[in-house]
């Protein structure tokens, strides 16, 4: 393995690290603000927890403790309320063992639009439990804090924790909100309410201040007149038909709706949103939607860009094994039609011996990068690891138009090499299979590897491809 490959294996197991971490403060909240979950809630707590809150009487020490506080909140606040991590930072400060800091600001929506809401600092001590793809990250020590000196004095004023003073606020709006939008707006904080009809495309009824910013509208007049006034007008159109099926199995079912999803904005730009929804009916008996929604767009970026890089080779640029193996995965349950195969640079091991890993690196980088050039997207390209690739084309009609790109391939390396390293003799030998039979990823591979073994036995830098 070469010191890039090494650094690369480090920096991915470090990005996995981080998002396990993450993924277990995010769940942990996601159990004990949202869901209220007692028993999804302890499951993220280690034996030896502690934990301190905000109010003086918020201690607990072990689980059995937090249970019982727990309960004692969930009695005063039973509603779900919605959080948002910001300012999100995390060290590891030894190995297997984080500690994390971030904001937080958990709360409601008035009918207005008006928030209730609390913010703390949080900080909190995590250790792995467990080794491999079972093993998982669990809470040793919970703190949080206030966030001002003006929430500091409400707090002595009110002489209670967080859950106590979020009821109160929020009790005195409670009446004016008709009770299914109650529900809603009782799980999320600072986002947009938007209301529709419930007739063909939605049409709109109610947006607030919050929701027409979101999407980049100066006013509800403005929306309604460049959108025909439909809310399935302003859903991205790759996502409608989702939303309607979504919409209209809540009805069925009579229960409400939570779903992710794109919505365009005025200029043409989307946003990601997380939309909470439920049927009921208006002043006049007319069946409507009420939903609240917030923009989610910046979670799904980092977690969409993360994913990314996990699936990346970094040396060269394409898809890693587990990278390439998903998506190939995905493409063949989509779609049983391939063309499958298995590129080895021959005698790789001479640039590295004569020239250095450097250099061995500048060649693998050019062998990658003709890869993309000759097949680019949707075909996929993955490094398996050293001097091993595979190349995937959905369709397996192309046999002859692959080994025409094949050859092209072999004879721009076999120029390279000649150019910038010749005192070796590198070629790329291709073995590879095709057909439209349901297969596997491995059986794929397996195939092909066994053609490619043909090749190389036959003297290698040349290409074979077979029927799967």
């Amino acid at each position: 393995m070469t010191e890039q490959e090494k650094e690369e294996e480090l920096l991915l197991a470090q990005l996995q690290e981080e998002g396990d971490v993450f993924e277990t403060v995010y769940g942990f909240f996601q159990s004990y603000l949202t869901m209220r979950d007692e028993e999804a809630t302890l499951s993220y707590l280690s034996p030896g927890f502690h934990g301190v809150g905000i109010g003086e009487s918020e201690v607990a020490i072990g689980r059995e403790e937090f249970r019982q506080m727990f309960r004692k909140e969930r009695q005063i606040l039973p509603e779900p309320v919605y959080f948002c991590v910001e300012g999100w930072e995390q060290n590891a400060i030894a190995p297997g063992v984080h500690v994390c800091f971030a904001h937080m600001v958990m709360g409601t929506l008035s009918l207005e639009g008006e928030e209730v809401t609390y913010r703390v600092r949080m900080s909190m001590t995590l250790h792995r439990e467990g080794e491999g793809d079972t093993g998982r990250y669990i809470i040793d020590g919970l703190h949080l804090s206030e966030a001002s000196r003006s929430q500091r004095e409400k707090e002595k004023e009110a002489g209670e924790s967080f859950p106590f003073r979020l009821a109160e606020e929020g009790a005195h709006f409670s009446h004016q909100v008709d009770q299914e939008l109650q529900r809603i707006v009782s799980q999320v904080m600072p986002g947009g309410i938007m209301g529709s009809y419930a007739e063909e495309g939605f049409p709109f009824y109610v947006a607030n201040q919050k929701m027409l910013r979101m999407i980049g509208y100066e006013s509800f007049s403005q929306l309604v007149e460049e959108t025909g006034g439909l809310m399935l007008a302003v859903v991205h159109p790759e996502d409608r038909e989702f939303v309607v099926n979504a919409i209209n199995n809540s009805f069925r079912t009579g229960e409400q709706y939570e779903i992710q999803y794109r919505l365009c904005r005025k200029d043409g730009s989307f946003i990601w949103i997380h939309d909470i929804g439920r049927k009921t009916v208006d002043g006049e008996g007319r069946g409507a939607i009420v939903s609240v929604v917030i923009d989610i767009s910046q979670q799904v970026n980092t977690r969409d860009h993360l994913e990314k890089e996990l699936a990346l080779d970094f040396l060269t640029g394409v898809q890693n094994r587990k990278g390439g193996e998903e998506q190939i995965s995905r493409m063949l349950q989509e779609k049983p039609d391939y063309l499958f195969v298995m590129i080895d640079l021959d005698n790789f091991k001479q640039v590295n011996d004569s020239y250095g890993h450097d250099q061995g690196d500048l060649a693998l980088q050019y062998a990658a990068q003709e890869m993309k050039k000759l097949f680019p997207q949707p075909d996929v390209i993955c490094r398996l690891g050293g001097d091993e690739f595979i190349i995937f084309v959905g369709s397996s009609s192309q046999v002859e138009e692959t080994r025409e790109k094949l050859q092209e391939l072999l004879c721009r390396y076999a120029r390279k090499i000649e150019e910038c390293w010749p005192m070796v003799h590198s070629t790329i030998s291709a073995g590879g299979v095709y057909g439209d039979q349901p297969m596997t990823f491995s059986q794929l591979y397996k195939r092909a590897d066994q053609v490619l073994y043909q090749v190389k036995q036959k003297g290698k830098g040349q290409i074979q491809l077979s029927p799967a």
